[in-house]
């Protein structure tokens, strides 16, 4: 009995000291790095680990990571910078950051670049990146490494993460408004965020990203009323066809010649920012 007390209370503390130090998301060998100050031996490390996760104080997220079992928001945001890198919470992620959401998405989805590392995970016979940390998807996206920008670092909840800011998180939704939920959503945000948007960083942004962006941005900023020099530069970048407004959209006779985009989407009720 005293034995199995031991124990216990040796888990205990080895809780107690990676909450204290490691934050909601760790690997082993960080574990490593403060199991001592819970009077645990090396030895014991593995198999601690073992029970506390059979307990339920901690879940395995993939070989090597541990999560805490009750996991905040900020918590799951710190998470991405364990599991990839590099990383920055992005998309509709960095979209609830930035309060332009009343609720957190469903999943986290992480910007890393065609480089970075991942965590794979088996479905079958097919092997791709994702995973589920304390019940939560997560979602990587790939950039290559020049598009690799635009993030700043957070705190919250004394979790430490990088996040896209404000405007690479609308230019993403420009590029990938599926993971935004689509098109009208993105179009949404922008109103939102009208009176706190940049328009000359996310035009430069978009310039440095992706010809189609750099129109839907032109588009957007306009029926938005913006009035920025910038929209003159993104006027000049060349087109030679156009593209649609939500590049996943059905085809559409509405065209908008200055941006040379194939409007197809119902865009009523997103017009000037108030």
């Amino acid at each position: 009995m005293r034995t199995r007390t031991r124990v216990a209370v040796r888990r205990a503390a080895l809780l107690a000291a990676v909450k204290r130090h490691l934050g909601g998301v760790f690997t082993t060998d960080q574990v490593r790095q403060v199991i001592g100050a819970a009077g645990v031996a090396q030895g014991y490390l593995n198999e601690a680990l073992h029970h506390l996760a059979r307990a339920g104080h901690i879940e395995r997220v993939c070989r090597g990571v541990y999560c805490l079992a009750d996991l905040t928001r900020a918590g799951l945001h710190r998470a991405a910078m364990v599991l990839a890198r590099p990383a920055a919470v992005s998309h509709a992620s960095a979209a609830y950051h930035h309060g332009l959401l009343d609720a957190p998405p469903r999943d986290v989805t992480v910007m890393t670049t065609d480089r970075g590392k991942v965590p794979i995970v088996k479905h079958g016979a097919s092997r791709r990146p994702g995973l589920t940390v304390a019940g939560v998807p997560f979602r990587f996206v790939r950039v290559p490494q020049a598009r690799f920008f635009g993030m700043i670092s957070s705190v919250v909840d004394n979790h430490r993460y990088q996040v896209t800011d404000l405007e690479r998180t609308l230019l993403d939704g420009l590029v990938r408004p599926r993971y935004f939920g689509g098109m009208r959503e993105v179009l949404g945000l922008f109103g939102l965020a009208a009176a706190r948007l940049d328009p000359g960083k996310i035009a430069r942004y978009a310039r440095a990203t992706d010809l189609a962006a750099t129109k839907r941005l032109g588009y957007v900023l306009e029926r938005l009323g913006v009035a920025h020099p910038c929209l003159a530069l993104l006027e000049r970048v060349r087109a030679t066809r156009y593209r649609k407004l939500d590049p996943s959209g059905p085809e559409a006779s509405r065209r908008d010649r200055r941006w040379k985009l194939v409007v197809n989407v119902d865009d009523r009720g997103f017009c000037r920012a108030p």
